[in-house]
């Protein structure tokens, strides 16, 4: 993929394209963003153009073909095995960059979420920075250089990522994925400037899971707590609770900022005719509280609460601040 088809990171790519062309490439990269901008994207452009045999990602050569089909020997990606990046994952690259490319002028080395590196990893890593080899390119990736160690900060040149506009997430959407004008909405508006790329798969259930989570507002009294409890169950079931915690968050939000005015703000503004009467109907104390134990609940599943008992918890908060 060359860099002019790459929505957004436009003074990024144009940093790295100078870097190249001037031979200032550093030996490691710190790429930095919430997932989903096209951290990833942008290195494996980057790889590509490297190896090339025009330096353009023409799509014909034989580098360009491995790139392609995803089998490029040279292009080595490492990424947590379960929570973390292990050990054994650094000392297998270590092995790895002792022996020089099969076929790139330059190898890349793309280490996803180095953020999730712990203790012993990152040690050994730190080996891999202090003595890079010269034949190789370093691409680290992390949500927040702040979650990283000091040692590994100062001997990567950073690159943050900024949000893609909505005119960007629109077109990549519509260019790379076939999804209903509604799934596309929901989408566009959970977004934040990014590609949530499992929120973007289940588009169309999720818009049932929002849809709950209204319903569950709207009716915290009486018989119809069943039938909620129900939901939650099988919202369990299939892991999809903090997708249903994200919908309630922004909904409750939005039916504040619909009190305060503040209409455009509001991230469901699809939903606006559902909710302008709980607007009307709950005080803003109420809602304030109730957003709160919301946000609670999902820190509280983050930190491995009990994620039955978590959301039982806030079911009965929710009914005892909105089903009066």
């Amino acid at each position: 993929m060359p860099f002019s088809s790459i929505f957004g990171h436009s003074q990024v790519i144009e940093r790295l394209d100078q870097a190249f062309k001037r031979d200032h490439l550093p030996s490691a990269y710190l790429f930095t963003g919430p997932a989903g901008l096209g951290k990833g994207v942008v290195a494996r452009a980057l790889a590509q153009m490297l190896n090339c045999t025009t330096h353009n990602n023409c799509g014909h050569c034989p580098a360009c073909g491995l790139f392609q089909r995803k089998e490029h020997p040279d292009f080595i990606i490492v990424r947590p095995q379960g929570k973390f990046i292990k050990i054994a994952q650094i000392k297998d690259l270590i092995q790895n960059l002792s022996l020089r490319p099969t076929y790139a002028k330059k190898r890349v080395v793309l280490l996803k979420h180095v953020h999730h590196m712990n203790m012993e990893s990152a040690n050994a890593f730190l080996k891999i920075l202090e003595e890079p080899p010269l034949d190789t390119l370093l691409i680290l990736t992390a949500h927040d250089e702040s979650l990283l160690l000091e040692t590994i900060l100062s001997r990567c040149q950073r690159m943050p990522f900024a949000p893609l506009e909505p005119g960007q997430v629109d077109a990549i959407l519509k260019k790379d994925f076939r999804l209903a004008e509604d799934c596309i909405s929901l989408v566009m508006a959970y977004s934040e400037g990014r590609l949530r790329r499992e929120f973007i798969e289940q588009a169309n259930k999720l818009l049932s899971i929002r849809s709950q989570a209204l319903h569950m507002i709207s009716n915290l009294t009486g018989p119809e707590m069943g039938g909620h409890y129900k939901q939650i169950e099988s919202i369990l079931q299939q892991k999809l609770e903090p997708y249903f915690l994200e919908f309630l968050s922004h909904l409750l939000k939005d039916i504040l900022l619909l009190q305060l005015g503040m209409t455009p703000q509001a991230t469901n503004q699809d939903l606006l005719n559902e909710l302008t009467p709980l607007a009307e109907r709950f005080s803003p104390d109420k809602l304030e509280r109730a957003f709160g134990r919301v946000i609670r609940t999902e820190e509280n599943i983050l930190t491995y609460a009990s994620r039955p008992l978590a959301m039982e918890a806030m079911m009965v908060e929710l009914k005892w601040e909105l089903g009066a």
